[in-house]
């Protein structure tokens, strides 16, 4: 995997791995990068040699997404396993498994403040998780406007402000939603 200068497209480094990486991300603080790889590994890269720090299995299915907590410390997956894991990036363990999900997950990110974790996807909706407790915390479910087919309403990603105030969701169906905090 190489990366490239956006302005004059020369190589940067190269990042050590062995598959299709399917999702990049950069922690926080710019020292290690969270790969992706294939549909089931997870890997930690050493962001300044770009070489592979620890990887491991993300999940005994399909891993459909991995994310960086905003402190760079703990890393969350989700995919065709019906729940969602917390693992320390230091270490690669499982930290916490959230459960009851409801259907396959196709995305899972942390809230800004660090303090929840978001999934959503085939269930149709989005789900907010404390993890002081492993708990729902709030489920919305989401709507369907013009798209009436079956896919219309799974959540393909989420994002939400740091204040929590909005939710913005995805769909496979093509629709952008807006839920705002009344």
């Amino acid at each position: 995997l190489r990366v490239l200068d956006a302005l004059d497209g020369h190589e940067i480094r190269k990042l050590e791995t062995t598959g299709p990486a399917m999702y990049l991300e950069y922690a926080s603080d710019g020292k290690s990068a969270l790969m992706l790889r294939g549909n089931e590994n997870i890997c930690i890269l050493d962001a300044e040699s770009g070489k592979l720090a620890r990887e491991w299995r993300g999940a005994p299915k399909v891993v459909t997404s991995a994310r960086f907590s905003p402190d760079g410390q703990k890393v969350v997956s989700t995919g065709f396993e019906n729940s969602t894991r917390l693992w320390e990036v230091a270490t690669g363990k499982s930290a916490a498994v959230l459960d009851g999900l409801g259907n396959v997950s196709n995305v899972a990110i942390f809230t800004g403040d660090g303090k929840r974790v978001v999934t959503g996807g085939y269930a149709k909706t989005v789900q907010f998780w404390n993890l002081e407790t492993g708990k729902e915390a709030l489920a919305i479910r989401n709507r369907v406007f013009k798209n009436k087919d079956s896919e219309g309403s799974v959540v393909a990603d989420v994002i939400v402000t740091p204040d929590l105030s909005t939710v913005v969701t995805v769909n496979m169906g093509g629709v952008i939603c807006l839920y705002r905090k009344s």
